[in-house]
């Protein structure tokens, strides 16, 4: 299937943040890691202690997390500002018409720039969101396709259980 697609950089942006909401749910499993600790402290078997002296121990772990988080803050939002000030031109491609020959050997894309060439092994998934699809290779590099220019989605969705069937042959397949 061949496929005409035109992007822009709204096309760029919304692929950036597909990337970096994937990485946003650290929070939440150290919080419910932080949870589950407090939840052992509250069932752990002391003989005679009072419901204060558990409450008073759950109390000072959740603080001391606080503490945690609150010192750790201001290190990840300057990990997070550096990342993304020195990976800021990776996220913007060249602007305009590109072509998508989607076959059961993988992708092929073209634009004025040239060709490129990714074969089914090389991806490591296919996201599909309202808007896009987003293929995403085991180099960390990725190809988007906006809805808006498809007439049919599904060539896209067989190549993504392609894609799914080849990673679960793989025993040691990866996030990049």
């Amino acid at each position: 299937m061949t496929l005409r697609c035109n992007l822009t950089e709204a096309d760029y942006r919304a692929f950036k943040r597909h990337i970096e909401r994937r990485y946003e749910k650290a929070p939440w499993i150290y919080a419910g890691i932080a949870l589950l600790f407090s939840a052992l402290l509250w069932i752990g078997d002391k003989s005679g202690e009072s419901v204060r002296d558990k409450i008073e121990r759950v109390i000072g772990v959740l603080g001391l997390t606080a503490v945690v988080l609150l010192i750790a803050s201001p290190i990840v939002w300057m990990f997070m500002w550096l990342f993304r000030r020195l990976t800021r031109r990776r996220w913007h491609g060249w602007i305009g018409e590109r072509v998508y020959d989607i076959s059961a050997e993988g992708v092929r894309v073209s634009s004025k720039n040239g060709r490129i060439e990714t074969p089914v092994s090389a991806i490591w998934r296919l996201d599909e969101t309202r808007r896009h699809f987003f293929i995403i290779t085991r180099g960390g590099w990725g190809h988007i396709i906006p809805k808006r220019d498809l007439s049919d989605p599904q060539p896209l969705r067989e190549l993504q259980l392609r894609v799914q069937a080849n990673i679960a042959l793989e025993p040691t397949a990866t996030a990049p």
